[in-house]
């Protein structure tokens, strides 16, 4: 007795401690906020969900017995289990007594829904136990590793599988059909268990009563079924293989006899909701996802910023450019986008911030490559931004996020609907390729699109290569050119971007001149090819040799950049004169480094003037510290700078001992910084001055006259900036302020800009944060940084009068519409506009230099120098003086050690308490 009492002791403490190393999810603590409708597009077989609890009672004791003897059971057993075939069975041996809702075509007596199969509707539903791939724990505690779960159901070795009852004789004949393997959330005790065992004292399960797998699944008539793997309360489900674990449970099927073959799998929708999402994000970008996964869906399941989806989505966007592109028909370009990757993510109110990057995310995608898919009004490109969706449910409940919906999705409204509700998971599952559905055994085979051959069609040098941008025609061709330009930017960009700019282009076009000076003008310019071997290649990402080869010395035009595998790619096409050479220009990509910059002379003429130069950027990052620096050391005091540094296996005498001054630009540094970033500006340094002929004249083109801002003790913005590590800078500080430091600092700043656009363009001008680090997130940010920049400089110049001011003033009084400004005289105007260069020079930290702030606005940093840089810039979040290493190398480790180091404190705050 004392020997099994002191065994069930230490499971039970193995299994406490094991779960205090997962990260809980604090989103899922929150209690839903109403009952679930039933969705009119379901079949509800009778249940009432109204007379259902979402909180189910705290369970009054622990009951492990049955759990811990399995564990100890499986313990005698280990030495022989390799040697014996598995052995799988349908029902879980520990199943709950508590009878099962009515609403299944065979009504469990006396038993629970895992105890055996049972249907719901048509579709079977098939507990199977016996797994030996997957997850191996119990799961009887809860996420504090104390209190136990409200089942006594063990989670080690399940899964349950859903067939519909049509579709068996279907897979025995070999028939292809699809598979969906979803991940459940976390669990907590005051709440459902939102996996798919049965709580204790209900006679409910999540995947029926509030999820509603089974409803939806046979609404949506695909020849599909379902494998939801049991994980632990933290949704862990082990070390998890897809395509292995699938395998196993397709042997347990036929093993029990309800299938005579494994299935014929053609094409796998990979799922998550909540905590599930993590699970499914440590499978989809790595060798582990299902060897035919084509699809990804997840419902409130983002906690990393979208960071894994939005590698996903973009590399399978990128893979659908490629074939789109390639030279194919328009016929054959929609017949593939017919059976094509799609993306679903669902979420609700509480998860919307969650989900934020990732739509931004994909809508940027689609906003820069509307031209290579024939325009945003376009069938092509349509049918692909309908491909890869974001859609928010409209109410908070993270527990039926895959059931209930309580608003039409965009407008559209979905087969079977009824009134305000739809169903998510159905929603993703009809946006599914269509297939060819319920075909009878001995037929022809079921019409299963496959997951995309993404390789072009053909290897002609003729058809691979990318074919021109088809800009959207101009609204306005009557007009200056630069308006012209200016719409066809808006046209592209699309969005609130491109609202602006076309509110811009209407109502001020003065702006419109310099907006397209440093937004427009530069982006794509003119290069000649100096190598005498430039290969002209396919599409990225294969990137391969059309054998044909751009002449050396000829010019060419820039129209986007790419990196693969660290290296730069352009896409160009050939400058003919009319009338000279071949009639068909070459086109195509080719490594940057074929290119130099065409000579001002040689220039061919822009649509306006324009100051700006192509941007350079920084990808090389020196492995090594040039030995010249000179080494300083630097001091610190605060107690958390060398808890970080530990964090990140960095000692900290040595990396005080490692700072260093220089110049950068022709600008000293005030205070020293530490040599790795010092490395990465020498690299920057001498791009720009191997261009502009020395750094002093390259910083002199790009306006820099302070000093450089460098390490620094102690913060006022922020505990732990990147500057205590030095790692990084401040340029211009005077002149690129702060704009944002604190929700009330933005709302302030946001108040002033909401008049600028109401006076400037009848609409609101506003400041918003932008999140992720990539290329593409800082070109977004300055791109809007810019324009509210721009507006605010034309808005403050109305404060000094003269006859043009007086009389541009007057013309906009007229035309305003907003209330702030309608009936204003000149000077009242003014005075407001005064108010408003004060009110800014006090929210910036720039009392007394409200001069400064009428010349320059809150910006006066070039895009150039902010794309050439390579180093996160705080533009993004208002901090438009500030550049730091937290995207790259040591800074990414520093920054990262940073987050770990909070949570450790938070942990020691908890446990001190």
């Amino acid at each position: 007795m004392y020997s099994r009492l002191r065994v069930q002791r230490k499971a039970a403490a193995a299994s406490q401690q094991h779960r205090r190393l997962f990260r809980p999810f604090a989103d899922e603590t929150q209690p839903g906020t109403h009952t679930p409708p039933i969705s009119e597009s379901l079949p509800t077989y009778g249940f009432d969900l109204s007379q259902i609890s979402i909180f189910p009672p705290q369970p009054n004791a622990v009951q492990t017995k049955q759990a811990v003897g399995l564990l100890i059971q499986r313990d005698d057993s280990s030495k022989v289990a390799a040697a014996k075939k598995p052995t799988y069975r349908v029902g879980w041996t520990d199943a709950a007594s508590s009878e099962a809702k009515s609403g299944v075509t065979q009504a469990p007596q006396n038993t629970g829904w895992n105890a055996g199969e049972f249907k719901v509707g048509k579709i079977r539903r098939i507990p199977i136990q016996g797994l030996k791939q997957g997850n191996q724990e119990s799961a009887m505690f809860n996420r504090d590793g104390k209190t136990a779960v409200a089942s006594q159901e063990s989670a080690a070795g399940r899964a349950i599988v859903l067939i519909p009852e049509n579709l068996v004789q279907q897979i025995n004949a070999a028939q292809p059909i699809e598979l969906l393997l979803h991940f459940h959330g976390h669990n907590i005790a005051d709440n459902p268990l939102t996996d798919y065992r049965q709580q204790q004292g209900k006679g409910t399960v999540y995947d029926v009563e509030y999820a509603k797998i089974e409803q939806q699944l046979e609404a949506s008539n695909r020849p599909m079924i379902a494998v939801l793997p049991e994980g632990t309360s933290r949704s862990q489900f082990g070390e998890f293989n897809s395509d292995a674990y699938l395998q196993e449970v397709y042997d347990a099927l036929v093993q029990a006899n309800i299938l005579q073959q494994k299935p014929n799998v053609q094409r796998v929708a990979l799922s998550g909701h909540s905590g599930g999402g993590d699970a499914a994000g440590r499978l989809f970008n790595s060798k582990n996802a299902p060897t035919k996964m084509s699809d990804l869906i997840l419902f409130d399941g983002i906690h990393d910023g979208g960071a894994a989806a939005i590698v996903w989505v973009e590399n399978r966007l990128k893979q659908d450019l490629a074939y789109l592109t390639s030279g194919i028909s328009e016929a054959k370009q929609l017949h593939y986008l017919e059976g094509s990757s799609r993306f679903r993510g669902y979420y609700t109110t509480g998860y919307a911030k969650r989900y934020k990057n990732l739509g931004e995310a994909i809508d940027t995608w689609f906003e820069n490559h509307a031209n290579h898919l024939g325009g945003s009004s376009s069938t092509v490109y349509q049918k692909l931004h309908d491909n890869y969706r974001t859609i928010p449910v409209g109410h908070s409940n993270h527990f039926t996020v895959m059931s209930d919906a309580v608003k039409k999705q965009a407008g559209k409204k979905q087969a079977g609907d009824k009134g305000a509700h739809w169903s998510p998971l159905l929603d993703a599952l009809n946006a599914l390729p269509p297939t060819a559905t319920s075909a009878p055994a001995g037929s022809a085979s079921t019409s299963i699109p496959p997951v995309p051959t993404i390789a072009p069609p053909s290897t002609d040098q003729h058809t691979t290569q990318l074919p021109p941008p088809q800009p959207e025609s101009s609204k306005r061709t009557d007009q200056h050119p630069a308006i012209s330009a200016a719409t066809k930017h808006a046209e592209a960009l699309g969005g609130s971007l491109g609202a602006t700019i076309a509110a811009l282009i209407t109502i001020a076009p003065q702006l419109v001149l310099q907006l397209l000076t440093q937004i427009v003008g530069g982006q794509h310019g003119l290069e000649t090819i100096t190598d005498d071997k430039a290969l002209i290649r396919t599409s990225p990402p294969e990137l391969q040799s059309t054998g044909q080869i751009l002449p050396q010395g000829s010019q060419v035009e820039v129209l986007q950049i790419t990196v693969e595998n660290g290296k730069e790619y352009a896409l160009v096409q050939q400058v003919v004169p009319n009338g000279v050479g071949r009639s068909h220009p070459l086109r195509g990509w080719t490594r940057k480094s074929n290119l130099g910059q065409t000579s001002a002379s040689e220039k061919k003429p822009p649509a306006i003037a324009t100051h700006e130069t192509k941007p350079v950027v920084a990808t090389e990052q020196p492995t090594q510290t040039p030995t010249e620096f000179k080494k300083v050391k630097f001091g610190r005091s605060l107690p958390q700078v060398d808890g970080v540094l530990t964090l990140a296996d960095k000692n900290p005498e040595d990396w005080f001992s490692n700072f260093t001054n220089l110049t950068f630009l022709g600008r000293p540094l005030k205070t020293p910084i530490h040599t790795s970033l010092a490395a990465h500006l020498q690299a920057v340094e001498a791009k720009f001055a191997a261009k502009y002929g020395s750094a002093e004249a390259a910083g002199k083109q790009f306006g820099l006259t302070e000093h450089i801002a460098g390490s620094r003790e102690k913060s006022k913005t922020a505990a732990y900036s990147m500057h205590i590590f030095g790692l990084a800078i401040d340029l211009d500080p005077g002149k690129n302020p702060y704009i944002a430091n604190g929700n009330k600092t933005m709302a302030s700043s946001n108040t002033v800009f909401h008049r600028v656009g109401m006076l400037l363009l009848n609409q609101p001008l506003k400041f918003d944060k932008v999140y992720g680090t990539k290329d593409a997130d800082i070109q977004k940010a300055y791109t809007q940084n810019q324009i509210i920049d721009a507006a605010l400089e034309e808005y403050f110049s109305y404060s000094q009068a003269s006859a043009e001011t007086d009389q541009k003033l007057a013309e906009l009084l007229q035309k305003a519409t907003n209330p702030e400004w309608q009936g204003k005289t000149l000077e009242e105007a003014r005075a407001i506009i005064k108010k408003d260069i004060q009110t800014c020079a006090a929210l910036w930290s720039r009392k007394g230099q409200e001069e400064q702030i009428s010349k320059h606005g809150m910006m006066s940093l070039k895009e150039e120098l902010v794309i050439g840089m390579g180093l996160d810039w705080g533009g993004r979040y208002g901090d438009f003086m500030h550049f730091d290493m937290r995207n790259r190398g040591t800074g990414e480790e520093i920054y990262n050690a940073i987050g770990k180091y909070k949570k450790q404190l938070e942990k020691e705050k908890k446990a001190a308490k």
